[in-house]
């Protein structure tokens, strides 16, 4: 008769140490915040810019899933919903409307693979290039004449330019850095760094002098309409390049200017070969 009591007792024992040695179930793992906040920064300062009486702060409605890539998914903006007529407050021009694009990846963060305005963008049928509609001077070609631009998702390096579906071999200094064209660049570049260092900043001074001289050289064939449509493709390259459209309070002045002018960028290269091939006369 003793003998059924120990067996309970081992059994209840045996039933606590079990329980004892399961381990907790691991605790949820936390879906990350979305949108994500470098697009958080961005819509945010189109909200403070447009004026439009947009409450509320940034929401998963003001952007737009549009595509998906190995490297993760490709998001845009609606921007007539954070802007309604986006068209006339300035988020729009000749070379198209404010339009970036992110990448964001199954972490949940996120990279910008376009910024500023451009005629519109797609992601490629397998998932590793991004095809964006920019403006004709991109291929050295006239303002209207489709031109895209290739990125590749992955690294957000731009990898070339194809006008009508045709490669674009960029024309040398001698063909597409016209004067007109660098007389363009150069006024507008200086004109943006002044908005965006002050106009008390290095690049800005020297750009307006440079500029300056460069404006009373071609004077004698600058009101040629065929000149100052080279003059706004240069001025379109700044805007193209040096949006700003991304700027907020809270991201650093220079930064915007920094990783879009620098040694190696389209940009940066134009300036250096215009100043090269049109130098101050004197």
């Amino acid at each position: 008769m003793r003998t059924l009591p120990l067996i309970l007792a081992a059994l209840v024992l045996a039933g606590c140490s079990l329980e004892a040695a399961t381990p907790a179930a691991p605790a949820a793992a936390k879906a990350p915040e979305f949108p994500p906040a470098l697009i958080r920064e961005y819509v945010a300062g189109i909200k403070a810019r447009c004026g439009s009486g947009a409450a509320g702060g940034v929401s998963a409605a003001d952007v737009v899933r549009k595509g998906e890539s190995p490297a993760g998914a490709i998001y845009g903006i609606d921007l007539e919903r954070i802007c309604p007529g986006a068209e006339t407050r300035g988020f729009c021009g000749t070379g198209g409307c404010e339009n970036p694009a992110f990448r964001v990846g199954s972490d949940g963060t996120a990279a910008r693979l376009v910024e500023g305005v451009n005629r519109g963008w797609e992601v490629s049928r397998d998932g590793k290039t991004l095809i964006v509609a920019v403006h004709g001077g991109q291929c050295g070609l006239p303002g209207p004449v489709p031109c895209d631009e290739k990125i590749e998702i992955a690294t957000g390096k731009v990898l070339g330019h194809e006008s009508r579906g045709k490669p674009v071999t960029v024309p040398g200094a001698e063909t597409r850095l016209t004067e007109a064209y660098c007389l363009g660049l150069h006024v507008a570049l200086a004109g943006k760094a002044a908005d965006i260092l002050g106009k008390d900043s290095d690049l800005a001074q020297a750009g307006s002098v440079f500029a300056a001289g460069k404006m009373l050289d071609a004077k004698p064939r600058i009101k040629d309409p065929a000149f100052q449509r080279e003059m706004k493709n240069g001025a379109f390259s700044v805007d193209h390049y040096l949006t700003l459209g991304a700027l907020t309070d809270k991201i650093p002045e220079a930064e915007q200017l920094g990783p879009r002018f620098k040694a190696g960028s389209p940009l940066f290269d134009d300036w250096i070969a215009c100043a090269a091939a049109y130098p101050l006369k004197g």
